[in-house]
């Protein structure tokens, strides 16, 4: 189906560089998806983590300071990488680039045969201003500042990208295959350190969240990847934990309005690849309980105790403290060379909380917008206490601690073999 004019929204793109000013322009997402599964390399999930955020295989915009960038990876102007992926697909399938070839010998515009981007008039196009002559007609793209003649053109270049024959299965493949043989050149060599830890699905999820934010801009990722480790050094390197306060790091820490977007849209694909339990969305990440030095509540404390197999008494999690469960924890921190005090602080949190994250991963809890959800065990397995949740981070949590399902009516009934039991909320807890 031929992409128009009139399909293709206008975007608009603040840089958090105050220095830079604010653009506008075409921006088309694109509905054709790279063929990528879930059962493919590292390289090729990384790209699908990336993808999710960046658009599709026929992507293009021309809204910020690339002034044109396109393709599922979002291969900017400035860089010889647009300009070689065209070419690479058209080699690998011939005349499928001929109308985009064709507009761009409209503008004497030509791919360079060294590789090293575009060029105009028979120039290397290298500056922005010689950007801005090749995709712009010579205008800005900042806000306020196009004419008719520049919309003219940017809306050219986009719609001759989009309606290339992306997708026939063998165009695709050439983009998709490119990109995998490209995609490490966005690993800063700072950032080496994290591709030489251990493999497991934390760390492979956290080198593939850093990757997405290198394509976006390499030299703030791997900035804020360096200055998250400094500062995350109190927990164990590599734990989930650590995992997750990495990327609230990461997402939070550069206070740029489009990386907790980007956190949101690579989230499902993270925890799909690499079985993994994130918080839902970015908010919750800012403040998300994984966090060590967060306060884990009494009823958390119990479900933790009792899911690694410790005795905290025959009223199960009830939410209060007593000697059962005080005992309980004195045999953990004894077995964790903790100091044996009964009071979880934050050394005893911080060791329950790794605890929990190691313990197997049997669901998750379905995702809605309608509120916060209740937790629900299976009393068969054992009668569990759910959180009153203010915040779905919580839920989350304690989700990885039981056998769940979610609803948000709470159901009170007799336990027994299959049943479900849920508690009330705080208001309407029973006594006793």
């Amino acid at each position: 189906m031929t992409v128009t004019r009139g399909q293709v929204r206008w975007g608009r793109y603040a840089s958090p560089n105050p220095q830079e000013p604010t653009y506008e322009g075409p921006m088309w997402f694109g509905r054709i998806h790279a063929p990528i599964s879930y059962s493919d390399g590292f390289d090729y999930i990384a790209l699908k983590v990336t993808s999710a955020a960046e658009g599709n295989l026929d992507a293009a915009q021309m809204y910020d300071s690339c002034t044109f960038t396109a393709g599922f990876q979002q291969w900017c102007a400035r860089f010889p990488n647009l300009a070689r992926m065209i070419a690479h697909v058209e080699q690998k399938c011939g005349g499928s680039m001929s109308s985009l070839l064709q507009f761009m010998r409209s503008l004497n515009a030509e791919i360079d045969p060294r590789g090293r981007g575009f060029t105009h008039n028979g120039e290397l196009v290298f500056t922005r201003l010689q950007r801005q002559k090749l995709f712009l007609a010579g205008g800005t793209g900042e806000i306020g500042s196009w004419t008719e003649q520049h919309r003219e053109r940017a809306y050219g270049w986009v719609l001759a990208f989009a309606n290339c024959p992306w997708s026939d299965t063998e165009v695709a493949k050439a983009q998709v295959e490119f990109a995998a043989r490209t995609v490490r050149e966005y690993i800063d060599p700072r950032a080496n350190w994290l591709f030489e830890m251990r493999e497991d699905p934390w760390i492979l999820a956290l080198r593939a969240a850093y990757i997405s934010f290198a394509v976006n801009n390499p030299t703030r990722a791997v900035t804020f990847l360096n200055s998250a480790k400094s500062k995350n050094n109190s927990m164990p390197e590599g734990s989930p934990a650590w995992v997750v306060e990495m990327l609230r790091s990461m997402t939070w820490d550069p206070d740029v309005d489009i990386l907790p977007h980007r956190y949101d849209a690579i989230r499902p694909v993270l925890e799909k690849a690499f079985n993994i339990d994130l918080p839902d969305f970015a908010a919750e990440l800012k403040s998300s309980l994984s966090r060590e030095d967060a306060p884990l509540s009494p009823t958390e404390i119990q479900v933790i105790l009792m899911k690694i197999g410790y005795d905290i008494g025959a009223s199960m999690a009830d939410g209060n403290i007593g000697p059962k469960t005080r005992a309980a924890i004195r045999a953990f921190q004894q077995a964790n060379n903790l100091q044996v005090d009964g009071i979880v602080g934050p050394r005893t949190r911080s060791a329950l909380r790794r605890h929990a994250l190691r313990l197997p991963r049997i669901g998750k809890p379905r995702r809605s917008r309608r509120g916060p959800p209740r937790i629900v065990a299976l009393a068969s397995t054992f009668a569990c206490a759910a959180l009153p949740s203010t915040n779905r981070a919580s839920a989350l949590y304690v989700s990885r601690c039981v056998q769940v399902s979610v609803q948000h009516k709470p159901v009170l009934r007799a336990p027994g073999p299959g049943s479900w039991l849920a508690l009330p909320s705080s208001q309407e807890r029973p006594s006793g």
